[in-house]
């Protein structure tokens, strides 16, 4: 299911607790990808402590477009749990590659009115093949 979500045929939300990292500072928080967001000394701390609800995709600039699997790998996995035979097809025919791709998620933090948020997501990376 992850592999069908990165070929853009699922929309899924990230579930930065699904995937938690331990290093010699202690639990990151929210995720590996955010370096700068701190520690917490303990897994219960980690849980306890951290402001979710404030982190994926759709809520936080720095994870705008993010589609890593420390995030996503958990919420694919639920999806097949909670739907079967929808992860059994996508295994046996594999991800589509042609067609409509699925909706992204609108961002929370864009103010309506505006259609500009206060902070600023992170601008994409160009990537160019040199000849």
């Amino acid at each position: 299911m992850y592999l069908d979500f990165l070929a853009g045929n699922q929309s899924y939300n990230c579930t930065p607790w699904g995937n938690p990292t331990r290093n010699v500072f202690g639990w990151q928080k929210p995720c590996y990808l955010l370096v700068d967001e701190g520690y917490a000394p303990s897994f219960q701390a980690l849980m306890d402590e951290t402001p979710w609800h404030k982190y994926g995709n759709s809520k936080n600039p720095k994870c705008a477009n993010c589609m890593a699997h420390c995030g996503f790998e958990a919420t694919a996995a639920e999806d097949s749990i909670s739907n079967p035979l929808k992860a059994l097809w996508a295994g046996v025919m594999g991800p589509r590659t042609k067609g409509p791709m699925a909706p992204e998620p609108v961002p929370e933090w864009i103010n309506p009115t505006t259609e500009v948020g206060k902070v600023k997501a992170r601008p994409t990376i160009r990537i160019e093949v040199a000849d």
